[in-house]
């Protein structure tokens, strides 16, 4: 698993959004590869991502979105 920030040009709105969330991939190429299809490759200006632990508890997963 892996946490994204993505900073992306958003249509609807025609203005840039920041999100952050989870994606699954066996390594970041196939993580990144889903966080930029499900928001348009065209539309992507900047991801980030960080591998997390096999297992996370409540606690933990609530921690990684307070920045």
């Amino acid at each position: 698993m892996f946490k994204y920030k993505i900073e992306f040009w958003d249509e609807i709105d025609n203005k840039v959004i920041f999100e952050n969330g989870i994606t699954c991939g066996t390594d970041y190429g196939e993580a990144a590869n889903k966080v930029a299809e499900f928001y348009g490759y065209e539309n992507v200006i900047s991801i980030t991502l960080t591998e997390l632990e096999k297992i996370m508890c409540e606690e933990e997963v609530a921690d990684l979105f307070k920045d």
